[in-house]
C-alpha cells in the first residue's frame, strides 16, 4: 500500500534536488544573517535557530550530494542529458556551502574537537563530487565552469577544517609554547639560600613570606613598567582599543586552554589595567572576548591572515568569473528551472562571500591575605568571591555606604560578582572547563546547613553578619582544609 500517491511521488521526484539544494542556500543565508548575533546575545530563540539552521545546512547540502549523484547515475551510454550537464555545476556549488561561512565554523567547542570527522566526511564529499564531474563530462562550456567553482569549494572546505583543527584544545593548547624557552618564573633557590643563610646567622624568618616572591620585587617591577600598555580615553571602539584587546588576548590566551598565566604576565597586565578607568578595562575586555568568540567559532584566524586575505580573493574571483561566463553561455537546451536555480546558486555563493567577509572585518592592589582565593580553580575562585562580596555588601556600615566614592565601587562589585556567578552556573560553557555546577550546589548545602544550624538567623544581613564572624575566627585557616 502506497501512503502517497503517484502524483505526489512523481512531483516530489521531479523537485526533490531542486528543493534541498535551494533549502541549503537558504540555511546558508540563515547562518550568515545570525552567526555573529549570538556573541551579545543569548535569547534561546536564537540559540535554538542557529544550532537548527547549523545542523540542517550540513545536512541538507551533504544529502542533496548524494541524490545529485543518484540521478547522474541513472544516465546510461554515452550520450549525457543536458538536464544532468546543468545539475552537475550543483556539486561544486555545494562544497561551498560545506565549507562553512566566515562567520559560523562552529556552534560549540565540541565540534572543534570533531575536526578528524569532518575532515572525513569532507573526503567523501569530494569524491563524490569529482563522480558526479566526471560521470556528466561532455566537454561543453558547464563542465569547465564547474573546475572554477570546484576549486572554491575545496579551499572553502579546507579553510573549515583547519580552523576546527586549530581551534581543537589539544592544538590551541600547544600554540601556545611555540618558544622553546619556557619562563622560569620566580627564582626559588634564591629566596631558600636566603633563607638558609639568614637562620644560620640567628635570624628569625617568617617562612610563608619566602613561599612567593612579591610583585614588589623592584627588578621584576620595573622590567612590567617597561611594558605598561596605556588605555586610551575614548567612549568608543576606536583602533587604539582594538589594538590594545588583540594584545592583551596573546597574553590571556593560556586561560581559556586550562592553563595559568606567567608570572610576569600576571603583573604586567595588572599594571596596564590599574592606569585606566573600570569604563575603558570593560571596553578592552569586551573586544578581547569577542576576539576570543572569533577565534573559536569562526575563520578569523585565517581572515585575517595574507594567505586567507589571498584565498578569499580566488574564491570570490572564481564565483564571479563563473557568473559572467555562465551568464553569456548558450543554455537554451537546458530547463528553464535548472538554468534559474544555477543563477540563485551562484549570487547566492557570492553575495554570501562578500558578506561574511565584511561582517568578520567589521583599580587593583596586590593582598597576599587573599592569594589562596585564585590559587584554586576558576570555578572555586568564583564562588569564594561572590560569597566575600555579598557577605561585605550586606555587612557594610552605613558610614562607608554613604560616601562619594563608596556606593559606585560596592555596587559595581556586587554587579560584577552577580554576572561572574551567572556565567559559571547558567553559562558555562563561556568559561575555563570545571566542575563549576557540581561545586555549586555543594556550596548551596553547605550555606543552607549553616542557616539551619542557626536558627536565631533571621535574614539575609544577620546570614552574613554570622558567616564574617566565623570567617574572622578562623582567618588562618584555608576554605579547602
Amino acid at each position: 500500500m502506497q501512503i502517497f500517491p503517484p502524483s505526489v511521488r512523481s512531483l516530489w521526484e521531479k523537485w526533490e534536488l531542486r528543493f534541498m539544494v535551494l533549502s541549503s542556500l537558504i540555511f546558508q543565508s540563515i547562518l550568515i544573517l545570525l552567526g555573529n548575533k549570538r556573541k551579545h546575545c543569548t535569547s534561546t530563540w536564537l540559540r535554538i535557530t542557529l544550532w537548527f539552521a547549523y545542523l540542517l545546512a550540513d545536512w541538507l547540502a551533504t544529502i542533496s550530494l548524494g541524490v545529485l549523484s543518484n540521478q547522474v547515475g541513472y544516465n546510461e551510454g554515452d550520450f549525457v542529458e543536458p538536464k544532468y550537464v546543468i545539475i552537475s555545476l550543483w556539486a561544486p556549488l555545494l562544497l561551498l556551502h560545506l565549507g562553512g561561512l566566515d562567520t559560523i565554523t562552529a556552534y560549540s567547542m565540541e565540534d572543534n574537537e570533531l575536526w578528524s570527522r569532518r575532515f572525513l566526511s569532507f573526503i567523501v564529499q569530494v569524491v563524490v563530487t569529482l563522480y558526479v564531474f566526471l560521470r556528466t563530462w561532455t566537454d561543453t562550456d558547464l563542465d569547465i565552469l564547474a573546475i572554477p567553482i570546484f576549486i572554491a569549494g575545496i579551499i572553502k572546505m579546507g579553510e573549515r577544517i583547519w580552523v576546527l583543527w586549530s581551534a581543537s584544545s589539544q592544538q590551541f593548547k600547544e600554540s601556545l609554547f611555540p618558544d622553546p624557552d619556557p619562563d622560569p618564573g620566580p627564582n626559588y633557590a634564591r629566596y631558600m639560600e636566603s633563607y638558609i643563610a639568614a637562620s644560620d646567622e640567628g635570624y628569625m624568618v617568617d617562612v610563608q613570606g619566602l613561599e612567593t616572591p612579591s610583585v614588589g620585587d623592584d627588578l621584576i617591577h620595573a622590567a612590567a613598567e617597561a611594558n605598561i600598555v596605556p588605555l586610551p580615553k575614548t567612549d568608543t571602539y576606536g583602533p587604539e582599543i582594538v589594538k590594545i584587546a588583540h594584545k592583551f588576548l596573546k597574553t590571556f590566551k593560556p586561560l581559556f586552554a586550562d592553563l595559568i598565566l606567567s608570572f610576569h604576565d600576571v603583573l604586567e597586565s595588572r599594571l596596564s589595567l590599574q592606569n585606566g578607568s573600570g569604563k575603558e578595562v570593560f571596553q578592552v575586555m569586551e573586544v578581547e572576548l569577542g576576539f576570543m568568540y572569533d577565534l573559536f567559532y569562526t575563520k578569523a584566524t585565517v581572515t585575517y591572515s595574507f594567505m586567507g586575505s589571498f584565498l578569499r580573493l580566488v574564491t570570490l574571483s572564481c564565483n564571479v568569473s563563473v557568473l559572467c561566463a555562465f551568464f553569456v553561455t548558450q543554455k537554451n537546451q537546458y530547463p528553464n528551472v535548472d538554468v534559474f536555480v544555477t543563477y540563485l546558486l551562484l549570487l547566492g555563493a557570492i553575495t554570501l562571500e562578500i558578506y561574511s567577509g565584511d561582517r568578520v572585518l567589521e583599580r587593583f592592589k596586590d593582598c597576599k591575605e587573599l592569594e589562596w582565593s585564585v590559587k584554586g580553580e576558576f570555578d572555586q575562585s568564583i564562588l569564594l568571591w561572590h560569597i566575600a562580596t555579598d557577605i561585605c555588601y550586606n555587612c557594610v556600615s552605613g558610614e562607608d555606604a554613604d560616601n562619594s566614592t563608596g556606593p559606585s565601587f560596592r555596587e559595581a562589585s556586587k554587579l560584577l560578582s552577580e554576572y561572574m556567578l551567572y556565567l559559571l552556573v547558567m553559562r558555562p560553557s563561556m568559561l575555563p572547563n570545571g566542575i563549576g555546577e557540581i561545586r555549586f550546589q555543594d556550596t548551596c548545602a553547605e550555606a543552607t546547613e549553616f542557616v539551619k544550624d542557626r536558627k536565631s538567623i533571621k535574614c539575609k544581613k544577620e546570614a552574613c553578619q554570622m558567616l564574617l564572624k566565623v570567617s574572622s575566627e578562623s582567618k588562618n585557616v584555608l576554605p579547602s582544609e
